[in-house]
Order: structure tokens, then C-alpha cells, then sequence
């Protein structure tokens, strides 16, 4: 969801819109997830991609 909304909007802006929004489409704690994927060096969307996605696999 969120390499595709990066895809369609040129890139990322540097925030997490994205990643909340996947994150409210899933109807999840999304504070607490934000809070841990900030932790685990996704301070924006494309870094989600780059540092986190992977530990979603675990």
C-alpha cells in the first residue's frame, strides 16, 4: 500500500500520511504502531519501506 501511494504521488514528502493511513485501514492502534516504527528507524514513509518492512515479515 504505501510503496504504491509513494509510487502515484512522486515520491515521499517526508511524513508518515501513508503508512497511517494503511494503518487506520486496518483498524490497529495506530499511535502505538507509529510509535514503535519511529522506534525502528521509519521516521517517514519511504523509510518505513527501507527500515521497517521487513520486521512486519517477523
Amino acid at each position: 500500500y504505501v510503496d504504491e501511494k509513494l509510487e502515484e504521488n512522486d515520491g515521499c514528502d517526508h511524513s508518515l500520511t501513508f503508512t497511517r493511513e494503511f494503518l487506520e485501514k486496518q483498524k490497529v492502534d495506530v499511535e502505538i504502531v507509529l510509535d514503535w516504527i519511529v522506534n525502528e528507524g521509519g521516521g517517514c514513509d519511504c523509510e518505513v519501506l527501507y527500515n521497517v518492512e521487513e520486521r512486519f515479515e517477523e
